[in-house]
């Protein structure tokens, strides 16, 4: 069974105002959400067997106040990287839309065949109204690059972010 994730509010470490954790891996993806994250690019490296995302991930959504309409968000960007990369399937239909936005990450454990002790999961990325991305992986590491802004959108401008970037550089670091 695939695990599904879609909440709007995500976990403590990740409050606001202040980042607590730079770097969420594997052991985090219950706690975590990519709902509506926009997609800025995307890598392969096919040496290392990795598949890069820069996104600009939601931290937290805002409802809004008395009186408001829209909700505001923070938000930063981020790499996701995922490891040991294989049957990387991506199934998209692009006409007009130019926004690759994230519905939902689904993982599912696979049966552990050849290396016991290294997990195998199929992941799914569903991209809202132009498909999916499907893929076995070893897992992720999602590297926050900068300390989240409060914005009206859910996503920032190519300057605003300071271009496109697949660093895995935390302010921490």
């Amino acid at each position: 069974m695939i695990q599904k994730v879609f909440v709007c509010l995500h976990s403590d470490l990740m409050s606001a105002e202040k980042m607590q954790k730079w770097i969420w891996t594997d052991s985090d993806y219950d706690s975590m959400s990519w709902h509506d994250n926009y997609i800025h690019a995307i890598s392969f490296d096919v040496e290392e067997d990795l598949f890069d995302l820069d996104i600009d991930y939601i931290t937290e959504w805002v409802k809004p106040k008395k009186g408001e309409d829209c909700f505001s968000f923070w938000v930063a960007p981020a790499t996701l990287n995922f490891r040991g990369v294989s049957e990387l399937d991506i199934d998209i239909q692009i006409s007009n839309v130019v926004v690759w936005s994230i519905l939902e990450i689904n993982r599912q454990e696979i049966p552990k065949t050849y290396r016991p002790d290294i997990p195998i999961y199929q992941f799914e990325i569903v991209l809202e109204h132009i498909g999916r991305i499907t893929f076995k992986s070893t897992g992720f590491h999602m590297y926050i690059r900068k300390q989240p802004k409060k914005i009206d959108a859910q996503y920032f401008t190519r300057e605003e972010r300071g271009g496109i970037s697949l660093d895995r550089d935390t302010p921490e670091m």
